[in-house]
């Protein structure tokens, strides 16, 4: 962790510098040929450090992220608030321009702006766009698309047909066939058939690709890493990052963004062993890179950043876990039990499941005694029995607080109504001595690290669309 918080001092000492130094101080004087772009959505610096911390104290290999020579801060902001969303960054740090929340590609006035892979496109470089959500997503579709609303997936998608990307890979396409849409063409898979792409939406499918293949697709379903823990199989962020290096290593080349995008959506539900366990996995396909770059040191740039964070995650139980009340029990101190996240089985959403199948078979007689059982077993936590308590009891006065949380707010049938599930994920959060403040964004800067040809570029303070203006300058 040295290397990382004198990075961040650092960093901190030079804030009164402008932000464009990076970006127009460029050191020009050796390129990369293969640039890697990760995007930890969400990922704020208290989900690393918890990443760290849990690998250090569970004896597993420590986080590769702080295998960084260069970090520098970095400014989430929109052009139209302090706190960004997903669209806005991700055009600004692949397209260099600030632009209004919602917006993926255009500027604030709805002019078109070309990313830092079409800049790769035009150097003759090979591009792949892959991530751990749908393809059409905010962060991937920065790269590529152009539209005033992130949430129009059909025609965002349409977009992947003209983007001259080689390498697409997500969980699925957003949308696909939306007969709605008032561009409606047809079925998005079979129309990048059509345009020459191959179209993978199986594990058999995905394998059989080989090196030169020119455009490929791969839509698969890797559920969460928590979820899949010790069970294996499945394809991983990991797997088709790999699988782009295969097929996109080339004379000249590649440029290759990878989000690990569920980061995210854990955090905005309060979740932190599920968020923890997405940092381990997008944590694995950084390392790829890094064994990527062993054999091409002298070629390859490798940048890390977030395009915002989520959840406010607080590494400290601070002043409660309850998004209702405070609770009785709780109490400010300086300890942390970060290993008791080890406890929970299963993600928030698998549990939102359960529970809404055992109400679903058992009906009227559902009840509140029925989500405890489901509590204990998904995470580990325990309800007062009389005996003595330990560091995963629930105690009675919270107990009580989880029932009346579960009378007003649980309603499986509504996806939206999710207030009960929070509160479990809140009060196990709690229990590792963490606290969520958000169950949106916040404007905490994020931090980009960067290792290899032109890290040294990405120091001091940036905004986030320095990222990409940097980028471009390598590229070309």
């Amino acid at each position: 962790m040295k290397k990382l918080f004198d990075g961040i001092l650092s960093a901190f000492l030079i804030l009164g510098v402008s932000s464009l130094f990076a970006a127009g101080n460029l050191s020009q004087n050796v390129r990369p040929k293969y640039v890697f772009l990760f995007v930890g959505d969400g990922m704020g610096l208290a989900q690393i450090e918890l990443a760290d911390e849990y690998a250090r104290l569970s004896g597993m290999e420590r986080i590769f992220i702080n295998d960084i020579d260069y970090c520098a801060v970095t400014r989430t902001s929109s052009a139209s608030s302090f706190i960004t969303d997903s669209a806005a960054s991700a055009t600004a740090f692949a397209c260099g321009a600030k632009t209004k929340n919602g917006r993926l590609g255009v500027d604030s006035d709805g002019g078109r702006l070309e990313s830092c892979a079409v800049a790769a496109l035009e150097s003759g470089r090979k591009v792949g766009i892959v991530t751990t959500v749908t393809m059409n997503h905010a962060t991937p579709a920065g790269f590529y698309a152009h539209n005033k609303k992130r949430s129009n997936y059909y025609e965002i998608a349409l977009d992947m047909l003209e983007s001259n990307v080689n390498y697409f890979a997500g969980e699925g396409i957003a949308s696909a066939d939306d007969k709605k849409s008032p561009a409606y063409r047809g079925d998005i898979y079979s129309l990048l058939e059509k345009s020459g792409y191959k179209v993978c939406q199986d594990e058999d499918s995905f394998n059989g690709l080989k090196a030169g293949t020119d455009k490929a697709v791969v839509s698969y379903k890797s559920g969460l890493s928590i979820d899949r823990c010790g069970k294996g199989g499945g394809i991983s962020l990991a797997d088709v990052t790999r699988k782009a290096i295969e097929l996109l290593d080339s004379d000249k080349g590649f440029f290759l963004m990878v989000e690990g995008g569920k980061i995210d959506s854990m955090c905005h539900v309060n979740d932190a062993a599920s968020a923890l366990w997405e940092t381990f996995d997008f944590d694995k396909a950084i390392k790829v890179a890094f064994d990527f770059m062993k054999e091409h040191g002298d070629e390859t740039l490798i940048v890390i950043t977030a395009d915002h964070e989520t959840g406010g995650l607080v590494l400290g139980s601070g002043s409660g876990f309850s998004p209702l009340a405070k609770s009785g029990s709780d109490k400010s101190d300086y300890s942390a039990q970060i290993l008791n996240l080890g406890n929970q089985k299963c993600s928030q959403s698998e549990f939102a499941k359960r529970l809404a199948k055992i109400k679903k078979d058992k009906g009227p007689d559902f009840s509140f005694g029925d989500a405890k059982v489901l509590i204990e077993e998904c995470f580990g936590m325990k309800f007062s029995s009389g005996e003595k308590p330990g560091p995963m009891s629930i105690s009675a006065a919270d107990e009580k607080l989880l029932k009346d949380c579960f009378d007003k707010y649980f309603k499986p049938q509504d996806e939206n109504s999710n207030r009960f599930q929070i509160y479990v994920s809140r009060m196990m959060a709690h229990k590792a001595g963490l606290s969520f403040s958000t169950t949106g964004h916040s404007a905490l800067p994020s931090i980009t690290w960067a290792k290899g040809v032109g890290a040294d570029n990405f120091r001091g303070r940036i905004e986030n669309t320095d990222i990409s203006k940097i980028l471009k300058n390598l590229l070309r």
